[in-house]
């Protein structure tokens, strides 16, 4: 979601898992992943959230109950928002994305976020390794249930 997004310069929103069904999605990570919209603008990510969240009975994660506080507009005041600095790629963050992103940041405190920035890890470098390890075993898993549950073509794993 987010890489799209950053090259395209479009707004990516990447939902909680559960909110939007993950059937027919390959996944890196199952546990991580859902599908979202990448839009225009951030009016439309939502009107296109709206209409894509909810039940269904092919992913049971969501039908999972949220708490009804999750499912309300809420305000930005209070919500401690981290900036992972050491997990925003060189490659990623030019100079000219990185003046739009701290226009973002300025933007969601004046609502009322409270900025953590820098919020970096320990060993956030060791924790991108593990990362990749899991990526690539579980989007190899993940593509195989895929093709292995599509009607008969030959195919059952990559």
């Amino acid at each position: 979601m987010q890489a799209p997004a950053v090259h395209s310069a479009i707004v990516g929103f990447k939902p909680t898992v559960g909110r939007v069904s993950r059937h027919g999605f390959i996944p890196l990570v199952a546990g991580q992943d859902s599908p979202g919209p990448l839009t225009r603008t951030v009016d439309d990510a939502q009107l296109i959230y709206q209409a894509i969240c909810g039940a269904d009975m092919n992913d049971t994660a969501t039908l999972a109950v949220f708490p009804a506080e999750t499912q309300r507009n809420q305000t930005l005041q209070g919500l401690r928002i981290g900036v992972p600095r050491r997990f925003i790629a060189d490659t990623v963050l030019t100079p000219a994305r990185e003046a739009v992103f701290d226009r973002l940041l300025h933007a969601l405190a004046q609502a009322g976020a409270v900025i953590v920035d820098p919020c970096d890890l320990p060993a956030a470098e060791q924790l991108n390794d593990v990362r990749s390890c899991v990526f690539r075993a579980e989007f190899r898993a993940g593509l195989n249930r895929l093709l292995t549950a599509l009607k008969p073509c030959g195919m059952g794993s990559l």
